[in-house]
C-alpha cells in the first residue's frame, strides 16, 4: 500500500513540477494540479456517499436488531 502511495505522489509530482533533482518548486503546471484536484473531489464526494449509505444501513440493521 505504502508502495503504491508512493507512487502516486511521484507521478503527481512529476507532473506538477519540473524536478531539478534538489526539490526547488519552481513553474507548477496549474492544469496538472487542477486535474488532479478534480479527481479527488470526486473521489471524496463518493466516499461521502458511501459514508451516507453505510450509515444509513447500520441505523436500519440498529432497528431491526431492537425488534427482535
Amino acid at each position: 500500500m505504502t508502495e503504491k502511495k508512493s507512487t502516486l505522489w511521484g507521478n503527481i509530482f512529476t507532473d506538477l513540477t519540473d524536478d531539478n533533482g534538489c526539490y526547488e518548486l519552481g513553474e507548477v503546471n496549474f492544469y496538472q494540479l487542477a486535474s488532479h484536484l478534480e479527481e479527488l473531489y470526486i473521489l471524496n464526494a463518493e466516499l461521502r456517499d458511501r459514508i451516507e449509505q453505510l450509515e444509513k444501513d447500520n441505523e436500519l440493521l440498529k432497528s431491526y436488531a431492537w425488534e427482535q
